[in-house]
């Protein structure tokens, strides 16, 4: 007999645009198909940024990759023309709003602080600390960010507030004087 060879067949991916995630997002579920309907297997370009597993991508730092879609065909097919899609990470936006501070003429500076949202990611903390415009003398002085910062994972939005430095109290009490008349004024004394 004779033996004939029976070409192999083809096939396509369909692989959508990617949404924009986030810094922190949850994993996101990859939806690729092949026209065949074999397995698509995945996989990211700067695993820096995200990784994959199966269909499902995990998030993990701001950035961007390429995701490939692959088929590798079968004993019938032929492997299907890889399909890309990138992949933007945002960066997570954090609001810090600074807390109003007030201290009498003459005392330490309180300690300046800080509230804000949403929660950070992880063990991701601050650097740095907030600082205020000079002076000592009474009125308000703003708060400003001054070094304080998060990794290239957020963006920070700084709202500042003041600190007001208000008159110290001064109680005088006079000594009692007398005086007999036609005599000069006794010195005035507290």
């Amino acid at each position: 007999g004779n033996i004939a060879s029976v070409p192999k067949g083809t096939q396509t991916i369909t692989f959508n645009p990617l949404a924009a995630s986030v810094y922190g997002a949850t994993p996101i579920t990859l939806t690729a198909t092949s026209s065949s309907a074999l397995t698509v297997t995945y996989t990211s370009s700067n695993t820096a940024v995200a990784t994959v597993s199966g269909s499902t991508i995990t998030v993990l730092t701001a950035g961007t990759t390429t995701i490939t879609a692959s088929q590798a065909g079968s004993s019938a097919l032929l492997a299907a023309t890889p399909v890309t899609q990138d992949l933007v990470v945002n960066k997570k936006d954090i609001a810090v709003a600074a807390v109003v501070k007030t201290k009498v003429y003459g005392e330490a500076d309180p300690a300046l602080t800080y509230t804000f949202s949403p929660a950070l990611m992880g063990t991701d903390v601050f650097t740095g600390n907030l600082d205020r415009a000079t002076g000592e003398n009474i009125g308000s002085y703003a708060i400003g960010q001054g070094t304080l910062a998060l990794n290239a994972n957020y963006n920070l939005a700084f709202t500042s507030a003041n600190l007001s430095i208000t008159a110290k109290p001064v109680t005088v009490t006079a000594v009692a004087k007398t005086k007999v008349y036609g005599i000069a004024d006794p010195a005035l004394t507290y």
